[in-house]
């Protein structure tokens, strides 16, 4: 009998599992619904989840007595409050709720401990296949997933090197601004300033100075001392325009520059002291840049004295105003003895009119 009742079961298998292959799968775009463990919804039809099933789906009988095989990914879970008991004592077809058969459940888990269906198929719905891809795309990938130990350090040079980029340019326009500001190449001292005057011809340092009156100090340096002193500042000599017949503060009482060393009273005038000691006056009409550097360095360092004659002009050749151009540093007989006679002849109170300071003859 145990032979024959075996048989029964084999045949009965058998018989349920070609009745389950010849299932029906739901039409294209339906919806599922799980609602407790084994009632479901179907497009508004209540049926009821069965065990056993096609291999990798879930065999599902609805209501009108119609069956159907699902597969596990288009079930939906839905909680409801009216199957939290246990499905055991009430198997009767029961529609979920309105305001709750909808509503999407966090966790999958079953709440019969003791029994191991599982309409879902959440624990072994991979094939071996899908794993192995899986794993191997994981390994395949692996050095993705975790961030080289140097990485952060990159980005941290990365990000220093595009600001110093960006602001690099900006912070040294700012300190050569600032630098020319704070020390120009040509110093402009305001008139009656009595210690810039002290500092520049009592010091201790090489200046060149271009004497300035009200009228010319406000007008822009001439090109011919401004290249004069880009040439200068590298060896240590600084140039100033001062004004040369302004009184100053003294210990004699007010005097003025042209009175304290006895030069003209007039413009143009220019001069090279070492910071000590009195000036040197230059002859520096008609000269270019070059020149006129020369001439100062030979004035401060004697030692350059020798210099000045490779920027001498050659005797006998004639400036732009037609005058006659001598040799650097010797001054014409002739124009010191009519300076002579014009100082002698100018009356008492009589005041000339400022002459042009112009060093830019090219």
């Amino acid at each position: 009998m145990e032979g024959h009742g075996s048989s029964n079961d084999g045949s009965s298998s058998e018989d349920f599992k070609a009745e389950t292959e010849s299932l029906e799968e739901p039409p294209c775009g339906s919806l599922v619904v799980l609602v407790g463990l084994r009632q479901v919804e179907l497009n508004g039809l209540v049926g009821t989840v069965e065990e056993g099933g096609p291999e990798g789906r879930v065999a599902v009988r609805l209501g009108s007595g119609k069956s159907l095989a699902v597969r596990p990914g288009n079930l939906r879970l839905a909680e409801v409050d009216a199957f939290d008991a246990d499905p055991e004592e009430d198997d009767s077809p029961v529609a979920p709720s309105e305001d709750a058969g909808l509503r999407a459940r966090k966790t999958g888990a079953c709440h019969c401990a003791g029994s191991s269906f599982d309409p879902l198929n959440q624990y072994e719905s991979r094939s071996k296949s899908e794993a192995t891809f899986e794993e191997e795309y994981a390994r395949a990938n692996k050095d993705l997933d975790e961030e080289p130990s140097n990485l952060q350090q990159r980005k941290t040079w990365l990000s220093l090197i595009f600001l110093v980029l960006i602001v690099g340019p900006a912070v040294a326009t700012f300190f050569m601004t600032a630098k020319d500001w704070a020390d120009p190449l040509v110093r402009v001292v305001p008139p009656g300033d009595s210690k810039q005057v002290q500092d520049i011809f009592f010091g201790g340092h090489a200046w060149l100075v271009s004497c300035v009156t009200s009228k010319t100090a406000a007008t822009k340096p001439p090109s011919v001392l401004q290249a004069a002193a880009e040439l200068l500042r590298p060896r240590g000599v600084r140039v100033a325009r001062v004004h040369c017949w302004e009184p100053l503060e003294t210990k004699k009482g007010l005097r003025s520059l042209a009175q304290r060393f006895g030069f003209r009273d007039k413009p143009p005038v220019v001069m090279a002291t070492r910071g000590q000691g009195s000036p040197t006056l230059l002859a520096a009409t008609g000269l270019r840049a070059e020149a006129l550097a020369a001439k100062v360095l030979a004035a401060v360092i004697p030692e350059e004295s020798a210099t000045v004659k490779a920027y001498t002009v050659r005797e006998g050749s004639h400036g732009r105003s037609g005058n006659r151009v001598e040799r650097v540093g010797k001054r014409p007989a002739e124009q010191t003895e009519d300076a002579t006679k014009d100082d002698a002849e100018v009356p008492p109170g009589h005041v000339d009119e400022e002459e042009e300071v112009n060093l830019d003859l090219d």
